[in-house]
């Protein structure tokens, strides 16, 4: 009897989901899967944001801004037992000095790298100023602009169906046929007495569910205001479409004061640690926002 096969846990659960599309068998699906994309979109945009130059080789830097995002806190450090840097997802351990700063630190690299670190060995990223990952601000947005979008697609439904009529069985088939002439857009529908107005009246009722005028402008006008707070969130440059024409010079500049304050509060963090690499290892590391003028 042969020996039984050990499942592969990295296989079964890391590399057979790359690329596997998520189910949208019913309505509850495509909202999660809508709440999915958004999240990987602003996600992407925040791994995006930045530039580190000058990292050491081996230096993952999606890795490192993933951890940034999803966790808040990562750890720069000379491992002596891989003789070379890295740079780990990290969470503070034992206590804390008078500034609220942890002493040590406890980094991991999935189940390669499990170790207590000194603060004096490592030096903290830190994500922002309050030291909390942004995964859920990015997925509170991701829930809202799929909600949004379920809303869409029901008024859209409803665009397609405006009508509802209760008849008898007699006069079904004469409405479909009348509602399909309207439909093929012929010019004149000739019916019999039994069709007119104050005989129908007495035998059908039609609820008209047609939507009130400047439903979908509504909609679409919702779901731009909550996608430009989230990239003002993210330090994204942006301008409401709906209003980039009437935008007086006080609004714009406003709305830019906002973007540069995100950026600074995102940055400054991560540019805080880079001096405190360069000038604990004698590195050069830089650390700049990604998307420069001529980009945007």
């Amino acid at each position: 009897m042969g020996r039984r096969k050990r499942p592969d846990h990295v296989k079964n659960n890391i590399y057979d989901n790359f690329g596997k599309p998520l189910s949208v068998d019913n309505s509850a699906s495509r909202r999660d899967v809508m709440v999915t994309m958004y999240t990987r979109l602003l996600e992407d945009m925040a791994l995006a944001r930045f530039k580190w130059r000058n990292m050491p080789p081996g230096i993952d830097v999606r890795y490192l801004e993933q951890a940034l995002i999803r966790n808040g806190l990562a750890a720069f450090y000379f491992d002596a037992d891989y003789d070379r840097f890295m740079c780990l997802t990290a969470t503070p351990a034992g206590v804390v000095n008078m500034y609220d700063n942890p002493t040590d630190f406890q980094v991991y690299g999935n189940s390669m790298v499990n170790k207590v670190i000194s603060g004096r060995d490592c030096i903290p990223i830190w994500g922002n100023r309050t030291r909390t990952p942004e995964l859920d601000a990015i997925m509170i947005f991701a829930q809202r602009l799929a909600e949004i979008d379920v809303t869409f697609d029901v008024t859209a439904l409803a665009l397609r169906h405006p009508y509802i009529i209760s008849a008898s069985q007699d006069e079904r088939v004469s409405m479909i046929n009348a509602f399909r002439s309207v439909a093929d857009g012929d010019p004149v529908i000739f019916t019999t007495d039994a069709m007119g107005p104050a005989a129908l009246g007495e035998r059908a009722q039609v609820l008209d569910m047609r939507l009130e005028k400047g439903t979908v402008a509504d909609i679409q006008a919702a779901k731009s205001r909550v996608w430009d707070e989230a990239l003002t969130y993210l330090g994204v440059k942006n301008v409401n479409d709906d209003k980039r024409e009437r935008m007086v010079v006080e609004e714009a500049v406003g709305s830019m004061g906002q973007v540069a304050m995100m950026r600074t509060v995102s940055i400054g963090p991560r540019r805080d640690a880079a001096r405190e690499i360069n000038r604990k290892y004698g590195l050069d590391v830089i650390v700049e926002w990604a998307p420069q003028e001529d980009e945007i």
